[in-house]
């Protein structure tokens, strides 16, 4: 007889985890002034474009992220500059920076969004009046292949972009606005000519042709890798795939702000 009451609550529990989030629109409503103490991009930087260096695309990312709020929500947001010359964040930046946590794109002197997660109420309430602000974000965002297809020699991939997002005001121990897995997907898809894959025999079976001269003429398994990979890699794809992901991150932002949106 427990059936229909599990079964709405195993719903309840799958929509949540799609996309789950809190919020106090009253609370929201009384902020003008925000700081991002912690904002980190899953975004591996020898797949993106190499004009700019990591630093420089995560604040890239990051502001256009900041715009969005500012335009949407009227908020002043500070500069990372400040969070850089601000004693009291250095201080947390240095106790909380963890060396286990590689990869992505964070902006230099910033805390990632895990890293920031771990500040009590105590030193979140000791930063923000150092801050002067009402209140401070954690957001990070990933951007994983929502789909692939493999087609008449052709790959074509569409990105995602998923955010975690919290925010905190002054005096209050519970985050104001807590949001999981917003997501956001680029109209635009990766389009490049397919890898090709290892020679096979008519029966499906793979053949052995990496002779040992084969290997010494750098033909071995790391040749084989690099040559499957590099059909992606090319300067005009890792700028297309940069852009479509940039246009991810973009459409999961304005999803997250229009959850608030309608609240009101």
């Amino acid at each position: 007889m427990f059936q229909p009451y599990l079964k709405i609550t195993f719903c309840l529990l799958v929509l949540c985890l799609a996309a789950c989030s809190s919020m106090n629109p009253k609370a929201i409503e009384n902020i003008q002034t925000v700081a991002f103490i912690g904002f980190d991009v899953d975004l591996n930087p020898g797949s993106i474009s190499q004009q700019k260096n990591s630093d420089q695309l995560a604040r890239l990312l990051q502001n256009k992220v900041k715009d969005s709020f500012s335009q949407e929500l009227n908020w002043h947001i500070i500069q990372n500059a400040k969070l850089a010359n601000n004693s009291v964040y250095q201080g947390f930046y240095h106790q909380y920076k963890s060396r286990l946590l590689k990869g992505g794109l964070v902006e230099d002197s910033q805390l990632r969004d895990a890293e920031a997660s771990r500040l009590s109420f105590d030193e979140r309430e000791k930063l923000i009046n150092a801050l002067n602000v009402d209140a401070i974000a954690m957001m990070n965002i990933s951007t994983p292949v929502q789909k692939e297809e493999n087609k008449n020699g052709i790959t074509t991939k569409y990105f995602q972009a998923n955010i975690n997002f919290a925010l905190y005001e002054k005096g209050n121990q519970d985050s104001i606005w807590k949001a999981y897995n917003v997501q956001g997907t680029s109209d635009s898809a990766l389009t490049y000519p397919t890898p090709k894959t290892l020679s096979t025999d008519p029966q499906g079976k793979h053949l052995a042709t990496l002779t040992l001269a084969k290997m010494m003429n750098g033909q071995g398994i790391k040749n084989s890798i690099d040559q499957f990979l590099s059909t992606e890699s090319t300067s005009k794809l890792i700028q297309r795939k940069y852009q479509i992901m940039q246009d991810a991150i973009d459409q999961s932002t304005n999803n997250l702000i229009l959850e608030l949106k309608n609240k009101n």
